[in-house]
């Protein structure tokens, strides 16, 4: 379309006219730059806005973490006391059980206590047991008064009353039954 030099220089200054034309109409720009800055402090209040409510939402989730770990401690806390509380009602059932139980053989043994007693066959062997054995003490007590007796007479006469040594014959003593053997008769081999 454009052809010769001409035509390209007045394009040139068409495009340079509208350009200034532009400029001088646009009032140097303060109607764009105004909704510039306005449009610039509402983002920054929609973003202060929006990070208050971040903080605010991140000090609720803390909050509640908190809440949760003691809601979990006291949980744990709860099961233990619960725990406890049924070792403790066991043992108390045990002990309880264990009261009924006594009560139950005392109230036999006051039973056992007012029925007259009947004779075992136990206690009458002992009894038997104690008879005999009061009859054995009575024989020691007579076998050691007559050993008294016969001790005391045998010192009154100056013999003993038993033997206190062998009896020697001749100038050998008597020899028992064990005495027989090599070597027991020193005549056979003299010593020395």
């Amino acid at each position: 379309m454009f052809t010769t030099p001409s035509e390209w220089v007045a394009l040139a200054l068409a495009l340079l006219g509208g350009l200034l034309l532009g400029l001088a109409l646009a009032s140097r720009g303060r109607k764009w730059q105004q909704r510039y800055v306005t449009e610039r402090d509402a983002h920054a209040a929609s973003r202060r806005d929006a990070e208050s409510r971040v903080a605010g939402y991140d000090a609720r989730i803390r909050e509640l973490e908190a809440s949760h770990a003691r809601l979990s401690q006291s949980e744990t806390r709860t099961a233990e006391l619960e725990r406890e509380r049924e070792s403790y009602a066991a043992e108390l059932a045990r002990e309880r059980e264990a009261v009924s139980l006594a009560h139950a053989r005392t109230a036999e043994l006051e039973r056992e206590s007012s029925r007259p007693v009947q004779a075992d066959p136990r206690i009458a062997e002992l009894e038997r047991d104690r008879v005999s054995l009061a009859r054995a003490q009575a024989r020691i007590a007579d076998l050691e008064r007559e050993n008294a007796r016969l001790s005391q007479t045998a010192s009154a006469s100056g013999q003993p009353a038993m033997p206190l040594t062998r009896r020697v014959i001749g100038d050998r003593p008597k020899r028992d039954w064990f005495d027989w053997g090599p070597g027991s008769d020193p005549r056979a081999h003299p010593r020395g």
